[in-house]
């Protein structure tokens, strides 16, 4: 850049953003291989029993259906977690590698299928020879980004897309879980934006709990951003939020009054339904209710909104 130049963004606003560390989770990229592989930022117990975990869905019956393979596969994974704490870079795929090797047909046979499952899929992002670093949970801010999951609904059949995108759930609703807990004397927080996503499956409804619980534990803080009132509701939980904000949603003016345990009459649905942007209905940590107004005081930042691109310019017609 020739000098003397000028930023097209507020220069203190821009490095701040530098600053921000922004993880695209796209197994396409061959540099995210392994970002959430348990046996590249995961130790002890946790690394194993998320190794086990995404091992049964991957293979399914045929991990647990015949011991011996099973009882392979924990010793191979032992083994690797070993050279692993002795500082050699290793990941899953090295478990089922060394498996390759068994003199048992039947152990190599699916040791072979796995690595067949796993190559140019998206669960490239979870088992691999870690090469690459994890996820850095060191970070002052970490942004991480998702592409390409299909989760299942509750009453549909898993089909082997679902299978792929449930692995990479359980690795990354590990590593939040692993994010929270790990130091109780340093505050975290972690928010999960489209969070329907995670109410979409039992199995990241389940996920979505442990977050929660490890929040009341061990000091880290949990926001949880959606668009429907509906997505924070569960039948079976009791962790309740501490601070709710509700800003407007014309269709579900009921529904978010009734979560406010706020009557539903006429006086109540115009206070909800006239509020304009900036405003929303925020209960505290101790049960107050009341409509706020959210003043933004920094101009510079507010131009980052304007993401809309087009080449359409005004034009003036004269009759």
């Amino acid at each position: 850049l020739a000098w003397p130049f000028t930023y097209k963004y507020y220069k203190p606003v821009v490095d701040y953003i530098n600053n921000i560390h922004f993880v695209s989770l796209d197994a396409k990229e061959e540099n995210n291989h392994g970002a959430l592989d348990p046996l590249v930022f995961l130790h002890g117990d946790a690394c194993k029993k998320i190794s086990v975990k995404v091992t049964e869905e991957l293979l399914g019956e045929k991990y647990t259906k015949e011991d011996k393979f099973e009882i392979a596969f924990l010793e191979s994974l032992d083994a690797v977690m070993s050279e692993r704490e002795k500082g050699k870079k290793v990941g899953l795929l090295n478990v089922f590698e060394r498996l390759l090797d068994s003199t048992d047909e039947m152990i190599s046979t699916r040791a072979n299928l796995a690595l067949r499952k796993i190559k140019n899929s998206q669960m490239e992002l979870v088992f691999s020879h870690g090469k690459n670093s994890a996820v850095d949970m060191d970070a002052r801010i970490t942004v991480l980004g998702v592409t390409g999951l299909n989760l299942p609904k509750a009453d549909e059949k898993i089909t082997s897309d679902h299978k792929e995108s449930l692995i990479i759930m359980y690795a990354l609703g590990e590593f939040c879980r692993e994010f929270g807990e790990r130091d109780r004397t340093q505050e975290t927080i972690i928010f999960v934006d489209e969070a329907w996503f995670f109410n979409k499956t039992e199995i990241g409804a389940s996920i979505l709990m442990s977050m929660k619980r490890v929040g009341r534990s061990q000091n880290n803080f949990l926001g949880l951003i959606t668009q429907s009132i509906s997505d924070v509701e569960t039948e079976d939980d009791s962790t309740a939020f501490g601070t709710i904000f509700a800003f407007r949603e014309p269709t579900e003016t009921d529904k978010v009054l009734k979560y406010f345990k706020l009557p539903v009459e006429e006086t109540t649905q115009a206070w909800y339904d006239n509020m304009t942007k900036g405003q929303c209905i925020m209960r505290d940590p101790f049960g107050r209710t009341a409509r706020i107004t959210v003043d933004f005081q920094l101009p510079e930042v507010t131009v980052l909104f304007d993401t809309v691109e087009t080449k359409m310019k005004n034009t003036k017609v004269v009759a």
